[in-house]
């Protein structure tokens, strides 16, 4: 059932001020919709919604405290590297992101440890649930119902509509009950920091905190809780970090690590497959490609991110600088710090695979070349054979190197490279106290609006555009 103690209903009237009134939930298929983080489990950004602009202002909701981080800013500089501007590796929690599905928006909250419902319409609270720790991420909305995880250790099932606790499942098993202080509190040792993913009839979390303690990835029956029978698992793992919203392929299941690589798991009985790209990439940004490669990143010095093939370790495209990416089959939209380019992807993820092989056939010419000349009797006409496939291999880089500066179709500049979604014809930008929307076509803005604080956090659906700062503040714009 609903959970408000007095301590926390206490704390909630202090920092929000609403009502609250029972409504029920359409059942609504999920098209035009928000319903998870990031819209899908491939973390896409990327919603089939029609926006008619000018939007305006529809309603507001403010925080008077900020989201509480799980980990602070990262040092302001490396003295062992002498490197400075670090990119924070582990905050996935700046604001509070919402969900959305029909007249309902949803958000979790770091600061009073709820779950709110709201009313898409008027901003209005519907209802609160209330957890026994901060609530990192949003709810994931599945089937009537939704799905989400607390720094108290558990998972949590409610209904949509109402509110009422349908399932409520601890991730560590139950003689891990060892709790820790933070942030003057007390908590558990192992918090479920990953969110819920609902991938058909299983829920998926992670109990994660510490990697030189014990993590626990759970899939449990998404209707039931229940951890029993095939394909429900409660899986140990160790040297983990679980943390950050997790993703899913067709066979796999991703979860960032903060300062490690995403950490990959086999889908149907969780078994670990190792890390995902270069060992030194980490960062909780993460998103799934159409065809399943897995970009991820803000973990190198100054930001960047890297894309890497589903089943090994090899980065197949670096984009520097970038601090965001929107992926469809045949464009990317990359947005750096900026800057914002719109790539023919399709094309330049081909040149930079041949690129490789080139440079490999390169490498070994070389080498063959450099080998003969040291001979004490040399092959003349094989060191002719070779200088020439040297030369020709470097004609290829070159002409490739210009094949990739073609892909670039457009670049503009920007101030607002904080978050980026993609709504149709669209591509919403978050900046510092300000949100902007552009044509996907040209770069060129359509629109912009202030909002409060820097926007860190975006969500669509049914013409409304959600922005959420890492002020708490919650703002909803709608076509006029």
């Amino acid at each position: 059932m609903m959970r408000t103690s007095s301590r926390l209903a206490g704390l909630r009237s202090i920092i929000w001020g609403a009502g609250i009134s029972l409504v029920a939930l359409r059942a609504l298929p999920a098209q035009d919709s928000w319903p998870t983080y990031m819209h899908d489990n491939r973390r896409s950004g990327v919603v089939e919604s029609t926006l008619k602009l000018p939007l305006r202002a529809a309603w507001t909701r403010h925080s008077q405290v900020s989201p509480r981080t799980a980990w602070t800013n990262p040092a302001p500089w490396d003295s062992y590297a002498r490197k400075v501007g670090l990119t924070p590796m582990r905050l996935f929690d700046k604001a509070f992101f919402v969900t959305t599905v029909g007249d309902s928006v949803w958000f979790g909250s770091s600061v009073d440890h709820g779950v709110h419902c709201l009313d898409a319409a008027s901003g209005k609270e519907r209802w609160v649930f209330f957890t026994d720790g901060p609530v990192r991420l949003p709810p994931t909305f599945a089937s009537g119902r939704l799905y989400f995880g607390s720094d108290d250790g558990f998972a949590y099932c409610v209904d949509a509509g109402s509110g009422e606790q349908v399932w409520k499942v601890r991730g560590a098993p139950a003689d891990k009950t060892r709790q820790l202080p933070k942030d003057g509190a007390v908590g558990a040792m192992w918090p479920v920091m990953t969110g819920v993913l609902v991938d058909g009839d299983r829920a998926w979390f992670g109990a994660s905190l510490l990697p030189w303690e014990k993590s626990y990835l759970c899939a449990v029956d998404a209707e039931t809780g229940n951890l029993e029978g095939e394909g429900r698992f409660r899986r140990e793992t160790s040297g983990m970090t679980l943390q950050g919203a997790m993703l899913a392929s067709a066979t796999m299941v991703y979860t960032p690590q903060g300062r490690l690589a995403p950490a990959r798991f086999d889908k149907t009985e969780g078994k670990s497959l190792g890390t995902v790209g270069a060992q030194k990439q980490g960062g909780v940004y993460a998103l799934l490609t159409p065809e399943s490669h897995l970009i991820h990143g803000r973990g190198v010095f100054k930001g960047g991110v890297t894309e890497s093939a589903p089943a090994n370790k090899d980065v197949l495209v670096t984009y520097e600088g970038g601090r965001s990416i929107v992926v469809t089959e045949e464009r990317s939209f990359l947005l750096k710090q900026k800057e914002l380019v719109c790539i023919n992807r399709a094309r330049l993820f081909d040149l930079r695979v041949k690129r490789r092989e080139i440079s490999g056939r390169h490498g070994a010419t070389k080498k063959s070349y450099d080998a003969q000349r040291k001979q004490e009797t040399k092959d003349e006409a094989k060191i002719q054979e070779l200088r020439q496939s040297l030369l020709n291999a470097g004609e290829e880089l070159d002409e490739n190197s210009r094949e990739q500066k073609r892909c670039l179709l457009w670049t503009a500049k920007t101030a607002h490279p904080h978050s980026m979604i993609m709504v149709g014809e669209y591509l919403v930008c978050g900046g510092d106290g300000e949100v902007v929307i552009v044509d996907k076509k040209q770069g060129k803005v359509r629109w912009r609006a202030k909002v409060d604080g820097r926007a860190e956090g975006l969500a669509a659906s049914a013409g409304r555009v959600y922005v959420s700062t890492d002020r708490g503040t919650i703002h909803a714009f709608v076509t006029r």
